[in-house]
């Protein structure tokens, strides 16, 4: 009898360790099918399949375990879902130590400015903002790998705890190097290093985010890049409310100017109703747009809704060729695109 409760004792405190650390996998999936025009006079419409028009398409790994002293450590590791492609891990991946005195993450993270428009937006990425291919290069929402304060690359961000409403987060990553597509900003393989601050705060149906990610360039100093961002957003019980605006500097000479005004509108028995409309400006003549985006969701459970959209944007200028997600980039500048996507969106 003794030895069985020995061998009970030494398995209990040999599983104790790992049933201490809570992992899970989690995701979001959202698949639509829509026509898309792109302006363009002869082949610019087409019927295709589309992802991520609401939600941003992903599959990772959490994790936590309590320490002791109010500590914890906890990590993500995640990756886009991209159809017919092998899957990539390129999203955020990093180690986090949690206390009372806030918490401090390494490795693969956003900064600062990152992801306040879709914070703020009623509309999911439907709201997301309207961008050129300078904008998308300071900007992560085209998903493009140089996005500014974008999770690229190696950080260390530190987060104050809750305080009376507000949190402050720090962020900064070293020197690395940045490796752009077709659509990045024209100094590929620069060198590069980031420092954001963001500064949040929440009571009760009001949110309230400003901040600011800086890229210095180890080379001219021209190449240096800026984004700065702010935003609120407001529940009034019949309807809520977000707006956001952001100015997007991806060198010392030319600017983008965003504002995105988001409504939602419970219609009850799970539907509800999204408004969208954005501005944006550039510093370079003739290239203005705006745009606007009307969607119905219907909620089938607390993780599967439906959802139709439809997306129109006036490019105003012979320089203007902005896009948004859901309609495209136009073929050419001056060229306005449009869209109408079904699709549903799945969370895990």
């Amino acid at each position: 009898m003794k030895k069985l409760l020995v061998a009970a004792a030494v398995a209990a405190a040999v599983s104790a360790p790992a049933m201490a650390q809570n992992v899970s996998v989690y995701g979001i999936v959202d698949q639509a099918i829509g026509k898309f025009d792109n302006g363009a006079a002869a082949n610019g419409s087409l019927t295709s399949n589309a992802t991520s028009l609401i939600a941003t398409q992903r599959i990772g790994l959490r994790g936590s375990e309590d320490l002791g002293g109010g500590l914890k450590a906890n990590f993500v590791i995640e990756g886009g879902l991209t159809n017919g492609a092998a899957q990539s891990w390129a999203r955020a991946t990093y180690a986090e130590l949690a206390g009372n005195f806030g918490s401090v993450k390494l490795g693969w993270t956003d900064l600062g400015t990152t992801n306040i428009d879709d914070a703020m937006s009623q509309a999911g990425n439907l709201g997301a903002m309207m961008t050129t291919a300078d904008g998308a290069a300071v900007t992560n929402i085209t998903g493009n790998a140089d996005g500014l304060g974008n999770d690229n690359a190696n950080g260390i961000v530190y987060t104050t705890p809750n305080l009376n409403g507000f949190t402050v987060e720090l962020g900064y990553k070293a020197p690395h190097v940045i490796n752009g597509g077709a659509a990045s900003r024209a100094q590929d393989n620069t060198t590069e290093s980031q420092i954001g601050v963001r500064v949040d705060f929440v009571s009760g149906p009001l949110k309230l985010a400003a901040g600011q990610t800086k890229g210095n360039s180890e080379g001219a100093s021209t190449n240096d890049r800026t984004l700065t961002a702010i935003g609120a957003s407001y529940d009034l019980g019949v309807v809520s409310v977000g707006y956001t605006y952001v100015k997007a500097e991806p060198n010392s000479t030319d600017s983008h100017k965003y504002n995105l005004l988001s409504a939602k509108y419970p219609l009850g028995n799970g539907l509800a109703l999204h408004g969208v409309y954005q501005t944006a400006k550039a510093s370079t003549a003739n290239e203005k747009a705006d745009g606007y985006t009307l969607a119905l969701t219907k909620a089938m459970s607390k993780r599967t809704s439906l959802y139709a959209a439809y997306s129109a944007i006036d490019n105003d200028g012979v320089n203007a060729a902005y896009g948004m997600r859901g309609t495209g980039a136009p073929s050419a500048a001056g060229l306005d695109a449009k869209a109408f996507a079904v699709g549903v969106v799945h969370s895990f």
